[in-house]
Order: structure tokens, then C-alpha cells, then sequence
């Protein structure tokens, strides 16, 4: 699709001053957004460039970050039409091709790309693509998570934001380096995102809703209700145990794990804190499975367990002998929280 972002940009070309292709897939002018250098007229801080056969605009003089889809909206809204219009046909030809195919894998593998989840903007990268010895996936290692593909990594949480709600009204830092962790539903929809600070913030995590009417639940995009689910705090600790969902903190409406087969819940091994005690009181009053921590465990969540050498084998053993129910349940988190 990057042959279509090169015809429109060089049909943009005439209005950018000091407009020079660098190199292949590359373009440098004056910003027209912010005007660039207003004392220093030779100065151009705007580039157009290519990530992922898509092209994206970013100026170091205003911070503007912006696919190239938005950037003509932006610049020349006849224009944008025209090429709203061009990636319909285009997307229309790649279906139709589809159809007629009689290639299986083919089918099968374009099945595959419109139900995957998508979560491709500009100022976010995985992990597994930074440099080794990045200050975010060295954390993310001393953590022993090994799911790199699963998170990103953005310099400016605030930026990346603006880029997916435009209109949003949350109050965020600017030049906010975070691990982002993207929450998708059961369709492979972008419905919240977290941040994960890696610097001194004292707001260690940062949850944006995406759309308001949906669950904020992490790990729905990959589990299997059919079985029994895992029901645990923070996404991170997620990434250890078998077909798990995450719920972003300790507050989740409990009618909704009616529709699992069986929910078992994982709170944080904290029985000095009241508020966790009484979300477990209250997801055993509703007839849900509740792991109760050993008393020889000491470490305060799954994360730190496998920091400190269980294997997930050996978790996920000890998660499953120790699920409690019903009166069993009461007993057992009675005893847990005088611990």
C-alpha cells in the first residue's frame, strides 16, 4: 500500500517550502502545521517516513505524530477524499482476489489478517523490536516475561494517545516514556490500553479506555471460555498463567464471568489489605473459585514467584492445588487473612 502513500505525497509536494526526498521512503520539509523555525527560514524539522509499508508523519519542532492518513486530512481534505476513496479500491481488489482464489492458504491467511489484532500507530513499538539493553525491555527481562510480542514500548505515552483518541480529556504527562500494554476484546478490538511507567512516576500505571461501554479486561482477545479462566489483577501476571484475563486492577463487574464456564480469581497475596479481602469475600459469595495462597508463600504476586524461580509448570500446579469453593473458601480465606 506504500506505492499509493508516494503517489499522494508527491502530489502534496508543491505546498511543503524546502520539500527533498532524503532517501527511499524518506521525506524532509518545513512543517506546515507549526510553521517550523519562524527565526531560522532554512530549518525543516517535518519528515514523512515509512514503518510497515505505512507511511507516518512526525515534526521535531512541535512534537506533531500522525499516520499519513491523518496528515492529508489535515493538509488538503479534497485530497484526503480522493485517497480515502483509492485504499477502498484497493482494499476491495485484495477481497475480490480472495474470492476468486481457489488457493486454500491463501484464504486461510486472509482470514487470518483481518481478525488479528491491530495495534499499529506511530510513537509505539514492540519490544521485541527494541534495541537489547533498551531501559524497557531490560525491565521487562529482570522480570522474566518472555511474551515480548504482546507489549510495546512508546517515548510519549501522552502523544500515543492523542494519536488513537484525538478528543480525549485525560490529564497525562507530557514526554512520558511507557511500556504500553493493549487490551483487545473477544473480535480482536482496541478497547483500552495500559502504560507502565519504567522512570520515577509516582503513577506507576495509567489505564485509557478506548470505548466506554465495553469491559475493561485484558487477555480476551486469547482465551478460551469453554474452560476454566483465570481471573487476576494486572496483565502482567497474566503472561504466566494458562488461559488468563486480567482486570486491570482489583474492580470488575463479577455478573459478567457468569458466561465462563468456571472463573477462578487470583488477587495479590496482600491479607493485610482490607479492600482485596473483601473483593475475595465477595467473589466467593458469588459462587466463583478463589485461589488462597499458601502460607509458605511469601512472595506478594505471580510475577514475583517467577522472579524468584518457580517455573510455570510448578505455578501453575500450585494455582490449581490450591482453588478453593463455597464453605472450603471461607474457611481457608479466613485463615489467609490472619496470616
Amino acid at each position: 500500500m506504500s506505492y499509493i502513500d508516494n503517489s499522494y505525497i508527491n502530489r502534496m509536494s508543491y505546498k511543503f517550502d524546502m520539500f527533498v526526498k532524503k532517501k527511499d521512503n524518506l521525506y524532509n520539509f518545513r512543517c506546515p502545521l507549526c510553521g517550523d523555525s519562524k527565526k531560522n527560514k532554512t530549518k525543516s524539522r517535518g519528515f514523512l517516513y515509512l514503518k510497515k509499508n505505512n507511511y507516518f508523519y512526525m515534526c521535531h519542532n512541535c512534537g506533531a505524530s500522525m499516520n499519513f492518513k491523518n496528515f492529508i486530512k489535515m493538509i488538503d481534505k479534497p485530497l484526503y477524499d480522493e485517497y480515502v476513496m483509492e485504499l477502498w479500491k484497493y482494499g476491495k481488489s485484495l477481497s475480490d482476489k480472495v474470492k476468486k482464489t481457489d488457493d486454500p492458504e491463501y484464504n486461510m491467511n486472509f482470514s487470518y489478517n483481518r481478525k488479528r489484532r491491530r495495534f499499529d500507530y506511530d510513537n509505539v513499538i514492540k519490544l521485541s523490536e527494541l534495541e537489547e539493553g533498551h531501559i524497557a525491555l531490560q525491565y521487562i527481562k529482570n522480570r522474566k516475561i518472555t511474551k515480548l510480542d504482546l507489549l510495546y514500548y512508546s517515548d510519549d505515552f501522552e502523544l500515543l494517545v492523542n494519536s488513537i483518541l484525538p478528543n480525549h480529556s485525560y490529564n497525562l504527562i507530557k514526554n512520558d516514556p511507557r511500556i504500553v500494554i493493549p487490551f483487545f476484546d473477544d473480535k480482536y478490538n482496541l478497547v483500552a490500553i495500559q502504560g507502565r511507567t519504567i522512570n520515577d512516576s509516582s503513577i506507576r500505571y495509567i489505564t485509557i479506555k478506548i470505548k466506554d461501554d465495553v469491559l475493561k479486561l485484558y487477555g480476551l482477545d486469547n482465551v478460551k471460555m469453554d474452560n476454566t479462566v483465570y481471573v487476576l489483577e494486572g496483565p502482567l501476571d497474566s503472561l504466566f498463567v494458562d488461559n488468563s484475563v486480567a482486570m486491570a486492577g482489583s474492580d470488575c463487574d463479577l455478573e459478567y464471568f457468569k458466561k465462563f464456564k468456571d472463573a477462578v480469581f487470583i488477587y495479590d497475596n496482600e491479607p493485610r489489605n482490607s479492600q482485596i479481602v473483601k473483593k475475595m469475600q465477595k467473589v466467593v459469595d458469588n459462587s466463583y473459585g478463589i485461589f488462597i495462597w499458601p502460607e509458605d508463600v511469601k512472595e506478594k504476586d505471580i510475577n514475583d514467584m517467577v522472579v524468584n524461580g518457580y517455573t510455570e509448570d510448578k505455578l501453575q500446579t500450585l494455582i490449581r492445588n490450591n482453588i478453593k469453593y463455597g464453605l472450603s473458601a471461607k474457611a481457608c480465606l479466613n485463615q489467609w487473612k490472619r496470616c
